[in-house]
């Protein structure tokens, strides 16, 4: 799966989300301030004349603490929203090493760490995945680089770990690290989309 198809699909799955929260924030924002105006209108009915002032302050202050708690509502279901994005990405992952494209995309991952070291190197992965990584190495040739081992390690999980033989220098190349690494190029994008509210435009 291309990583700009991947980013695409969050980024739209991030936005529609951000309009059904919004939806429901503004209406129960609304309902609230319904029932607010509705007891303000009440209270002036029954109010003398010489306490219209006192009832417009308590109307603004109860607007204010009314507009106060309806960004609040907003402001969590946004960061909701945030968590739910990466917490998808992560479901996503977990199919991914699960499906069949798999050993294509270890294979990849692998080459792609062996190409970014010289010398002699060990191959941490997933113990599950050490037996397919075993396999990959015998089909494949890296210049400069000769791999001594490949040793398993539950920490690393769907990629590599390709580490110097003297411990000095690793890189670690799975589908994780390689989200972290676009993920700041992502958050300007998610963060337009679900703090930019299109009314205030």
């Amino acid at each position: 799966m291309s990583y700009d198809v991947l980013i695409d699909h969050i980024i739209k799955e991030a936005e529609k989300k951000r309009e059904e929260i919004l939806a429901e924030v503004r209406k129960k924002a609304d309902a609230m301030l319904t029932g607010l105006g509705n007891m303000i209108e009440e209270l002036k009915a029954r109010a003398f004349s010489n306490v219209k002032k006192d009832l417009d302050e308590y109307r603004v202050k109860e607007l204010n603490k009314a507009r106060h708690r309806g960004k609040a509502f907003i402001s969590i279901a946004k960061g909701e929203v945030v968590d739910e994005v990466f917490k998808e990405v992560d479901n996503a992952f977990h199919s991914i090493i699960e499906g069949p494209a798999y050993p294509s995309i270890l294979k990849n991952l692998l080459i792609e760490g062996l190409q970014g070291v010289k010398g002699k190197v060990h191959v941490i992965a997933n113990s599950r995945d050490c037996p397919l990584i075993k396999e990959i190495l015998k089909g494949i040739s890296v210049t400069g680089c000769e791999v001594l081992s490949v040793k398993g390690d539950d920490r690393i999980n769907a990629g590599v770990e390709v580490l110097s033989y003297d411990n000095s220098f690793s890189i670690i190349n799975t589908l994780w690290s390689r989200f972290d690494k676009v993920r700041e190029d992502m958050m300007p994008q998610l963060r337009e989309i679900l703090f930019t509210d299109k009314n205030d435009a």
